[in-house]
C-alpha cells in the first residue's frame, strides 16, 4: 500500500493519468470511426453506381428534369452541371424541390449518401461537367 501511495502523491501522477486516459479515448474513437467509415462508403463499382443512379433518377428526378437531363418548363437542364453540383444540391436537401417559385432552401436530404453518390455518378456519366 505504501508503494502505491507514494506514486499517487507524485506531481507527475495526475498528468500521466490524464495523458493515458486521453490516449485510450482517442484510440477507441479512431477505431470506431474507421469501422463506421467502412460501413458508409458507397459502392465503388462505377458501373453499378451509374445503374443505381439511373434508377433513382428515373424514379425521382426525370419528371421535372426529363429522361435525358434536358430540363423543361419547371426545371433546368442538367447537361454539363457535373457530379459536384448534383452532390451539393441533393446532399444538402435542396433537391428535390417542393416549391418551384422560390429559391431552394437547405432542408433534410431525401436521399442518403450512397444514393446521392449514385445520382452524381449517373449525371456525370451522361453529361460530364465540373468534378
Amino acid at each position: 500500500m505504501n508503494f502505491i501511495s507514494r506514486y499517487r502523491r507524485s506531481k507527475f501522477f495526475g498528468p500521466a493519468l490524464l495523458a493515458a486516459a486521453l490516449f485510450l479515448l482517442a484510440t477507441s474513437y479512431s477505431v470506431a470511426s474507421a469501422t463506421t467509415f467502412k460501413a458508409v462508403t458507397p459502392t465503388s463499382d462505377k458501373t453499378t453506381l451509374i445503374a443505381e443512379g439511373k434508377e433513382i433518377f428515373a424514379r425521382g428526378c426525370s419528371s421535372c428534369h426529363g429522361l435525358n437531363l434536358e430540363g423543361g418548363a419547371i426545371a433546368p437542364s442538367l447537361i454539363g452541371v457535373g457530379a459536384a453540383s448534383v452532390d451539393f444540391q441533393v446532399g444538402t436537401g435542396r433537391m428535390p424541390m417542393a416549391d418551384m417559385s422560390v429559391q431552394a432552401a437547405r432542408k433534410t436530404p431525401v436521399y442518403n449518401e450512397a444514393e446521392t453518390a449514385a445520382l452524381a455518378a449517373y449525371v456525370a456519366s451522361l453529361a460530364p461537367g465540373p468534378a
